[in-house]
């Protein structure tokens, strides 16, 4: 069995380590109110009811908002972000979600077509819709669009690591039965 260490990434690390030195700091809150607390004419540090009044509430928020960025940054870590973002699917999950709205955004055009009394002609293949892309085409476009490895060699490689054929075509047809008048 792999040790919990080695599974944590450096930036999970380092913010467990910075929720470490936030602990250590909320120590160092209470001692040093408990400190003003205790302070008193013999210690030679004078200080009125009042300061330390509002030396005690400006530690107790100072104390509440490290607390509250504790809670925040072990809670990113539990849900698998480091960032504090919401941990989402796989991308063969994100994958297989895209091509379930494609094939609904197909089939609403059926709807409209329909609607608009489109009725292909039976058995004429040209009058039938349907969409084809590739793999790699959708692959490039949902993960790749718009960064410096866009290019055919890194969307076969990102196929490859999805589990889907590059060249492989995806048809979106409508799905539901045409009723013709």
């Amino acid at each position: 069995m792999v040790g919990m260490a080695e599974k944590i990434s450096p930036v999970t690390q380092r913010t467990l380590d910075g929720i470490t030195k936030q602990k250590a700091h909320i120590e160092k809150i209470k001692v040093l109110s408990e400190f003003i607390g205790k302070c008193d004419e013999e210690d030679e540090i004078h200080f009125d009811n009042e300061d330390i009044d509002i030396i005690k509430r400006a530690l107790a928020c100072h104390w509440s908002v490290i607390q509250l960025d504790i809670s925040r940054q072990e809670e990113a870590i539990k849900n698998g972000s480091e960032d504090g973002n919401l941990r989402s699917q796989s991308e063969k999950q994100i994958l297989n979600g895209c091509l379930g709205l494609l094939q609904d955004a197909v089939d609403y055009f059926g709807e409209y077509l329909e609607f608009i009394g489109y009725s292909p002609d039976p058995g004429d293949e040209e009058s039938e819709f349907e969409y084809s892309l590739t793999y790699g085409q959708i692959v490039n476009q949902l993960f790749l669009w718009n960064t410096s490895h866009s290019g055919g060699t890194s969307t076969a490689a990102k196929c490859r690591e999805l589990g889907v054929d590059y060249g492989k075509s995806v048809k979106f047809t409508i799905s539901h039965e045409w009723e013709n008048e």
